[in-house]
């Protein structure tokens, strides 16, 4: 995959996963989770580990590398995440 059609994943993840549609996320049904938080998972297990993240995301700031700007992702309430 070029850069922009992975760029173009990642935003459609996080901007799924802020608006809380989960239904839309560009995942493999049989998605594993690894977390300091939890242990390793797949399939159904991962996916609501993934819900249960989503629900407490209000928006996603990520830092672009090349220019330092920041894209906002809106979503619902609860706490902020950001990544760079």
């Amino acid at each position: 995959m070029s850069r922009e059609e992975n760029v173009a994943v990642v935003e459609s993840f996080l901007n799924c996963l802020a608006s809380k549609e989960l239904d839309r996320l560009p995942i493999d049904p049989e998605l594993t989770v690894e977390s300091p938080l939890i242990p390793k998972v797949s399939g159904q297990a991962a996916m609501e580990y993934v819900k249960a993240v989503a629900a407490g995301v209000k928006s996603i700031q990520v830092a672009g590398r090349e220019n330092g700007t920041r894209q906002g992702i809106q979503g619902g309430e609860g706490s902020s995440l950001r990544a760079s």
